[in-house]
């Protein structure tokens, strides 16, 4: 309990410290990038440097996600290590890697502080929810962090598109690779939400992301 405690104390600030970097050297005001379209900059300032470094780091944090499995296994919770939990896990490993060498920066900038918005919401709901019962009866909000990780898919594909319509300097096969990959985690994660909060309803039962989408019913089972 303590080490899940932790871990998820540990990533509220690392996704937290990464989103406000990212906010500032991109769509704040005084940052370099165009909200509409952006291509790749080439820049590598100081400043620049710097968010290569924290982004690194963050890369490392996000592959500690891959802790949920181990945490999975010593518990003996192997009905969690689900399609869905291998597949997301499997593409995020992939992905991190291939944009942290091939795409670092541009376009995807908007997708990125998007998906680290939400996990800074999500390891917050993970910490909360190890604090026992008298919190935990407040966490009636996992259902709508469920819809929030769908919406993020959908408007990081739609914004991720702009530069196949409008020629801003980002590669368009990065584009059309991202939007593949980002479509089966979507469609999975919508298969989830149905057979969870629409066909099941009366069973009360639902998660949010992969770490308690993969738990079926079990909501608490992380926490226990």
């Amino acid at each position: 309990m303590n080490l899940i405690r932790f871990h998820n104390a540990c990533m509220v600030v690392v996704c937290a410290w990464f989103l406000y970097l990212l906010l500032k050297l991109t769509y704040l005001p005084g940052g370099r990038y165009n909200l509409w379209c952006q291509g790749v900059t080439g820049y590598m300032d100081e400043e620049m440097e710097r968010y290569y470094r924290y982004g690194w780091f963050f890369i490392a944090a996000r592959y500690a996600d891959h802790l949920d499995t181990v945490f999975f296994v010593l518990r003996k919770k192997f009905s969690h290590i689900t399609h869905l939990h291998v597949i997301h896990h499997t593409i995020v490993t992939a992905n991190i890697w291939y944009w942290g060498l091939y795409a670092p920066e541009g376009q995807p900038a908007f997708g990125l502080g998007l998906n680290v918005f939400v996990h800074t919401i999500m390891y917050t709901y993970y910490l909360l929810a190890t604090m026992g019962p008298t919190v935990r009866k407040y966490l009636w909000w996992k259902k709508y962090l469920t819809r929030l990780q769908i919406t993020q898919f959908v408007l990081s594909m739609a914004h991720l598109s702009i530069p196949l319509f409008v020629d801003c300097g980002f590669p368009r096969h990065l584009i059309l690779i991202g939007n593949a990959q980002t479509l089966l985690i979507l469609c999975l994660f919508i298969n989830f939400y149905v057979k969870a909060y629409v066909t099941r309803k009366d069973h009360g039962c639902g998660s949010i992301h992969v770490r308690l989408a993969t738990k079926g019913c079990d909501a608490s089972s992380k926490e226990q």
